[in-house]
């Protein structure tokens, strides 16, 4: 498949899967390892990092969620993106096969708002 076939195909999987929700851990436990993952990520241990938010996603609850916001295939370009928009948000990545390759999933928690959506 073409560069641009591919890109097409991630373009398009990453605007239906910003429709999707995975599951998510509680409040006050999301924050610590999203916290930690970044921590590290800072220290230069990328996959030291995904490891941690890895761990954090295994943990979840059943009615927690997360936000796809982007699919990569390269570490970098993930890292990239998430940092434009890790300020104003939990953000972590995940590393996931796709298509046969190895991806990098960028995901958004927003425990405030899942916690009062499923409190209604």
């Amino acid at each position: 498949m073409s560069n641009s076939g591919r890109s097409l195909n991630l373009t398009l999987l990453m605007f239906f899967m910003g429709f999707f929700f995975l599951l998510v851990p509680p409040a006050g436990a999301a924050l610590v390892w999203v916290e930690s993952g970044w921590t590290a990520l800072d220290q230069g241990r990328d996959k030291q990092a995904v490891a941690i938010w890895q761990a954090g996603v295994n943990a979840l609850h059943d009615n927690d969620l997360l936000y796809v916001l982007g699919v990569f295939r390269n570490l970098d370009a993930a890292i990239n993106s998430a940092r434009k928009v890790e300020n104003n948000n939990d953000i972590i990545l995940l590393e996931r096969p796709f298509k046969g390759e190895r991806a990098y999933f960028v995901l958004n928690i927003n425990v405030t708002a899942v916690r009062l959506k499923i409190s209604q």
